[in-house]
């Protein structure tokens, strides 16, 4: 009885009461619009069953016997894919049958976890089912209610359930049932004919329910849809179904002409019997491909134009937005339309390249036209392409090192940055021309109708005209030292860009007329230095569409959207999901989805790249994922003894982010409990490992900056070194000061003794110092490389990694190595360090990804030669895109009623 957590109340426990002899009822499994399941034990046969108990206002109406009665037909059916009835029966009110617990999931939960089903898979489970309807028809018995929760998948095989029991309701009840306002069937899936009562439904009728179900399996959704059971009845009974090959051109024609046979509003154009359908499925027989859409809607007049079309371009998909263009105005009904965009093999979507704010980019940009510039691979470096809406793309000339991607408003021009560069490149092709000559670290880039490009780079937020020249510095208000506000976007009527804090990962929006900064939070928008900064809202890419603002949210990153007022730059309501799958890049938070004019959404499948398992991975290859749950986990530091982990967990709002402690011995995991309203990172843990270094600052100002030491033995904090700017530290080996650079690439020392802190030469980020303290390792910002000086700091260094993309260097066990990551790999490199100078060897791979990429410290180094790291998908390439076109209606759709 521990297990019955969820029979509870005094209609539980009568129904365990009246059961108790023959079952012990467990717990609730489901419940739907006419029955309650439950789990149960069997006691005569030991066995675990599933009990449905009809709803009691359906009991009363339908009358216990007369139910009974009719489900005896029904009783004796015996299929593979059927699942068997073992006992039915009245006890108390309760009206109750009987079947074997199926181990596995119902065809429902599997679509709403998966979206869709390969087609291979879903025309073997349609398949399974016509045979057992096909089975059950000649028998007599009509389903009424097929859908995915009545399909159960056991070991993939399906198994009907609930077979005959609409059936006996229906006929015990009679036309009460009408005459009371209730229905036996679910909307989404019911024929003309049983959502109008006008014919007692036949065979015919469960043949459309399992065409809708095959619609679902291949699409994701059913054929018509709604925001009320009246909305879907209505389509059910006027519209014609979107064809199948318009939300997924891999559908095999053959098996979209089944589809359509199958939803055919009159039950004498559909399939004959069940069996049909599943000749039809098996290529047994043939059904004509014609008329295929020529009931739904203007593309089955183009259907034989389109076929050869697409043939002709090698599978490149022409996409909708070209068709939309083609046609001109029309007075259909707007619905979303799905496809996959294939990138040419020599071209496809680089999500990783020579970036310098850190190798993952934004890598697309859609014109107002539909017009898509993406960032391709090319050898070592990458280049700009752009793919026409006609479906041709082509790579443009002289554009190596590209990133960034912003198109003009005109749509004829691309604005990226190139090494260190702002550039501008003609879609047409041509010669691309320098608008910044030296500009660092580019996050953002937006080009305004006014004739200029807002970006923001290392040192804040500026204009630069479209025709080149010097960086005008933007008055901000407030004037903050920090601003890192990127990846931003144009608000309609030009007074607004929409983006993110790249730090804290709050929405933001700036006016650029007065140059205000504010955060956008759930109650109204607030300046982003004020008291309740913490409130914003927190996620990646920010877009505006058709009165909603999307963004990517931490966790996994799903696409969110909250309704958004323009005019007060203000949201409205709660966010809600809309996509699960849009890739998102670390560290800089980027999201791979643009959104053009016309509501068309462009993006790369995928995930949170910021999200993943932490595991140990040794030289030999071996991956050992730690106890730990899925996170986004930045800052990784190991304590001196391997025994914890500290690291800071995004959460969805900058208030829930915060520090935690992983113990590697037991598994728990502790959050530390920190003065509020601040913003904190990880430090580093002092050699004793008995203190914790942590970063606390404000989100843009230096107010509240500096260093909080946190003591493990007694979890006190203790401020030090208010007011400093510190990136990124490391204690020095005898804990007498730690190093540490601010965003002047300067290696600064500070004493622990006395306070005092000594300027260091101009070296770079992320310090590293060796065991025995007499080097220190650093990533060269500029040159994107790793260099080695000697300790105590000197302005001379000496390269060690100059080529690819290196992360920050951790030392190796002993000090005579360094261990970085490039890209999907790690690698080590052998160093002698002598009075003589230093002495370098080459570069070895020692561990192969996939890893996820993470800002600041994203691995560290155990005693014995493991790293500590963030397991990811691995992947730089993207071969396709994903296209949605009207793309506010998909939103609305999933908007929460009422909402």
């Amino acid at each position: 009885h521990d297990e019955r957590n969820a029979v509870e109340g005094d209609g539980g426990e009568r129904l365990e009461a009246a059961l108790a002899d023959r079952y012990v009822v467990q717990r609730e499994l489901g419940a739907g619009g006419m029955a309650t399941v439950y789990l149960a034990e069997d006691l005569r046969h030991d066995r675990k069953v599933a009990i449905k108990v009809l709803k009691p206002e359906l009991a009363a109406v339908s009358g216990g016997e007369r139910v009974l009665a009719e489900i005896k037909t029904t009783a004796n059916l015996q299929h593979p894919h059927i699942l068997p009835l073992f006992d039915s029966g009245q006890a108390d009110s309760f009206l109750y049958f009987v079947m074997p617990y199926v181990e596995g999931e119902s065809l429902r939960e599997k679509l709403d976890r998966e979206g869709e089903l390969p087609v291979e898979e879903a025309v073997r489970v349609a398949t399974g089912v016509a045979g057992a309807l096909d089975y059950a028809h000649r028998q007599g018995v009509i389903h009424r209610d097929i859908k995915p929760a009545n399909i159960l998948l056991h070991d993939g095989e399906p198994l009907v359930s609930d077979f005959g029991i609409a059936l006996a309701v229906s006929a015990a009840g009679g036309g009460r049932l009408t005459e009371t306002g209730l229905s036996l069937g679910t909307p989404y899936y019911m024929s003309p004919e049983q959502a109008t009562a006008e014919r007692d439904p036949d065979a015919r009728s469960d043949v459309y329910a399992l065409g809708c179900v095959l619609y679902e399996m291949l699409i994701g959704d059913p054929p018509f849809t709604g925001s009320s059971a009246q909305a879907v009845l209505g389509k059910i009974l006027t519209t014609e179904p979107v064809r199948p090959t318009e939300h997924r051109h891999t559908v095999p024609v053959e098996v979209e002409a089944v589809v359509l046979k199958a939803l055919e509003k009159r039950p004498a154009d559909r399939f004959s019997s069940a069996q049909a359908l599943a000749d039809a499925l098996a290529g047994r027989a043939a059904v004509s491909t014609a008329s295929i859409g020529t009931g739904a809607g203007t593309l089955g007049r183009w259907r034989p134009w389109l076929v050869p079309t697409i043939a002709l371009l090698g599978g490149v998909s022409l996409g909708w937005v070209g068709w939309a263009t083609l046609r001109g105005p029309s007075s259909e009904p707007r619905h979303p339309v799905r496809w996959d965009v294939v990138l040419p093999a020599s071209a496809p979507l680089a999500l990783a390249g020579p970036a310098p704010v850190g190798t993952w980019q934004t890598a697309l940009a859609v014109s107002p036209g539909g017009r898509l510039a993406y960032v391709s691979p090319s050898a070592s470096t990458t280049r700009l392409s752009v793919r026409e809406i006609d479906g041709v793309v082509r790579t443009l000339e002289s554009t190596e090192g590209a990133y960034l991607p912003a198109f003009s408003p005109d749509g004829n021009w691309v604005a990226f940055a190139s090494e260190g560069r702002l550039m501008k490149v003609p879609v047409s092709g041509g010669s691309p021309v320098t608008l910044i000559d030296k500009l660092e670290a580019l996050e953002g880039l937006l080009w305004t109708p006014d004739g200029r490009l807002l970006i923001t780079h290392a040192l804040g937020v500026g204009w630069v005209p479209e025709s080149g020249g010097a960086v005008e510095r933007f008055p901000l208000t407030p004037a903050l030292p920090m601003t890192r506000f990127g990846d931003f976007t144009l608000l309609p009527g030009g007074e607004w860009a929409l983006g993110t804090m790249m730090v804290t990962g709050q929405i933001a929006v700036l006016s650029l007329q007065s140059g205000s900064l504010r955060a956008v939070t759930l109650g109204g928008t607030v300046s982003v230095d004020s008291a309740n900064w913490t409130e914003a809202l927190v996620g990646a890419a920010p877009r505006y569409t058709a009165g909603y603002l999307t963004y990517l949210s931490n966790g996994d990153g799903a696409l969110m959207a909250i309704p958004f007022d323009v005019s007060s730059v203000e949201v409205r309501g709660t966010p809600f999901p809309v996509l699960p799958d849009v890739r998102r890049e670390s560290p800089r938070r980027f999201g791979q989805y643009a959104i053009s004019g016309d509501g068309t959404l462009f993006y790369v499948p995928g995930r949170n790249e910021e999200f993943g398992r932490l595991a140990l991975v040794g030289k030999n290859g071996t991956i050992d994922t730690l106890p730990f749950p899925r996170a986004q986990y930045h800052g990784l530091h190991l304590s001196p003894d391997g025994a914890r982990i500290v690291a800071f967990e995004w959460s969805e709002t900058v208030a829930g982010s915060g520090i935690k402690i992983l113990d590697l011995r037991s598994g728990a995991v502790e959050r530390l409990s920190l003065p509020p309203g601040y913003h904190y990172a990880t430090g580093a843990w002092t050699p004793g490992g008995d203190t914790l270094a942590i970063k606390r600052y404000t989100p843009v100002t230096s107010q509240g900056r500096g260093l909080v030491f946190y003591r493990m033995s007694d979890r006190a904090t203790l401020e030090f070194a208010p007011g400093s700017s510190v990136s990124s530290m490391v204690f020095l080996p005898d804990a007498s000061g730690y190093l540490w650079n601010g965003l002047d690439l300067r290696v600064n020392l500070t004493s622990l003794r006395t306070g005092e802190t000594e300027r260091g030469p101009e070296l770079g980020f992320n310090p590293a110092i060796s065991p025995s303290g007499n080097a220190v390792a650093f990533i060269r910002a500029r040159e994107g490389s790793i260099g080695v000086t000697r300790f105590p700091l000197a302005a001379n260094w000496t390269p060690v990694v100059a080529e690819g993309t290196p992360d920050e260097p951790r030392w190796g066990p002993g000090g005579e190595s360094l261990i970085y990551r490039d890209l999907d790999s790690f690698k080590e490199v052998e160093l002698v360090i002598s009075d003589d100078g230093i002495e370098v060897g080459e570069p070895r791979v020692i561990a192969r990804g996939p890893f996820t990429r993470v800002f600041h410290s994203p691995y560290s180094v155990t005693s014995d030669g493991r790293i500590l790291v963030l397991l990811g998908s691995g992947t730089s390439t993207a071969p396709s895109l994903r296209v949605i076109t009207h793309f506010d209606l998909e939103i609305e759709r999933r908007a929460p009623q009422g909402g």
